[in-house]
């Protein structure tokens, strides 16, 4: 298939996934960036995606995964979708299951297991089972260094997220005081590439430390061993990729804020009221 067919593959996915939200389609410039990188994934190992939040970099990483689905190919074993916490997991879990769901009525998606992990030491269960795991990121740590592994589960687990697309979705946010990420998510993502996973990196906000750390660790097997682990780092250009959603419209009033709270509380059933640096007790007289 030729590169701009493939492109448009991926386009008419994201279309019908954002369809089915009743949104359109915004086709920001760094969707293809990024396809094209993950195209050529055997030379880009590590993609570095930076994009605003509400840009769409969820819909963008799982579109590769998703046709390979759809067309009933496998590049990889599996999807391996890893937030910083517990509370996002069981949020992403339901609206990767609705993108399957609105993927499936356009193209016919055959069956897929889509499971959540939270980590736990049970063992009767198959850690990181399932076609698309959405996980935390001390659970594929943990789970990845065999620290919560009962008999076979350590080799099936390694094994499974050797050969896997790993999203890392805003991980180096975990941080306690025995867990500073900027410091060990560089080297766990150069373990991660030594065994042949394939990693997507997602920030709104990237630290440049971040970036700084992670060269350095990759730095470590090409001396060693001479393992060469290619990298790409994508973002989105303002030029070229105006984000619209959240956008707001603002109005400047002239006189005193507090002359208009009435206005707007009149014309809007619910209005929500911010006030900072204001006398409470002179606004509630007002309204």
């Amino acid at each position: 298939m030729s590169n701009s067919a493939s492109l448009e593959c991926y386009w008419n996915i994201v279309d019908a996934i954002v369809k089915s939200r009743g949104r359109e389609t915004q086709r920001y410039h760094y969707f293809e960036e990024l396809w094209r990188a993950i195209k050529d994934s055997h030379e880009n190992r590590l993609i570095i995606l930076q994009a605003p939040t509400g840009a769409g970099k969820t819909e963008a990483a799982l579109a590769p995964f998703l046709r390979d689905l759809i067309n009933s190919e496998r590049r990889w074993h599996s999807l391996l979708y890893v937030l910083p916490t517990r509370s996002l997991v069981f949020n992403m879990f339901h609206r990767i299951c609705k993108t399957l769901n609105a993927c499936d009525e356009s193209f016919k998606v055959s069956r897929v297991i889509v499971d959540y992990d939270y980590g736990g030491f049970t063992p009767f269960k198959a850690f990181l089972e399932g076609d698309i795991t959405i996980t935390t990121y001390d659970t594929l740590a943990y789970t990845f260094y065999g620290f919560r592994s009962y008999g076979h589960h350590l080799l099936l687990s390694a094994g499974k997220i050797a050969g896997s697309l790993i999203i890392l979705d805003e991980v180096q946010l975990l941080q306690d005081s025995q867990w500073y990420s900027l410091t060990l998510l560089p080297y766990h993502i150069a373990n991660l590439l030594i065994f042949g996973a394939t990693v997507i990196l997602m920030t709104a906000t990237l630290p440049k430390i971040l970036i700084k750390e992670i060269c350095k660790a990759l730095e470590v097997p090409a001396l060693r061993w001479n393992i060469r682990q290619p990298h790409v780092h994508i973002s989105a250009d303002p030029s070229k990729n105006v984000i619209m959603r959240g956008k707001l419209d603002i109005s400047i009033k002239n006189g005193r804020l507090l002359d208009h709270v009435p206005k707007i509380a009149k014309d809007y059933e619910k209005p929500l009221l911010l006030v900072f640096r204001i006398s409470k007790r002179e606004l509630k007289e007002r309204l």
